[in-house]
This record gives structure tokens, C-alpha cells and sequence, in this order.
């Protein structure tokens, strides 16, 4: 799928900003029994500065447990270990 503004520049890759991310689990977790979560998201750790802010405010704001989907040729040690710390099993 492609904009036209990202007319013959390549593909583009639409991302919910981490602010609506937290805002949208906090709200379940509020209403509803919540243990876990768990992202079915092909491209959730392509973007790493991203990725380093959802980490750092959902450790801050949510601290459950989380599962995700990653292409492991996208992450590197700090990066596993930071998921990790985050509450990533």
C-alpha cells in the first residue's frame, strides 16, 4: 500500500505513536483483569529510537508482562536486553 506522497520513494511503514500505545493498554488494564500483554506486530522493533521510548514508558506506566513477534535479524543484545527489562518475556 503506498500514499501518494510516498510516491517512488519506497514503502512506508505507519506506526501508532507510543503515547496512544500506552494510552489505549491503560485504558483496558483499567477496566478489565489484565496479567499480560501480548504485540502481533511484524514491525515492532524496525524503528529503534521508537522502540527505546515504548520501552522506557511502558516499564514507567504499565509494568506487566509482555510477549511480541520480532524478525530476529532486527535486534541486537542491547536491544533483547532492554525488551527484557521492560518486562519482554
Amino acid at each position: 500500500m503506498q500514499i501518494k506522497m510516498y510516491k517512488g520513494k519506497g514503502k512506508f511503514v505507519r506506526k501508532k505513536s507510543v503515547d496512544r500505545i500506552i494510552k489505549e493498554i491503560r485504558y483496558v488494564k483499567d477496566r478489565f483483569v489484565l496479567k499480560r500483554v501480548h504485540f502481533s506486530d511484524d514491525t515492532f522493533v524496525l524503528h529503534k529510537e521508537w522502540l527505546r521510548e515504548f520501552l522506557h514508558e511502558y516499564r514507567k506506566e504499565i509494568t506487566l508482562p509482555f510477549s511480541c513477534n520480532i524478525r530476529i535479524d532486527r535486534v541486537n543484545e542491547e536491544i533483547i536486553r532492554d525488551m527484557r527489562d521492560s518486562g519482554c518475556f
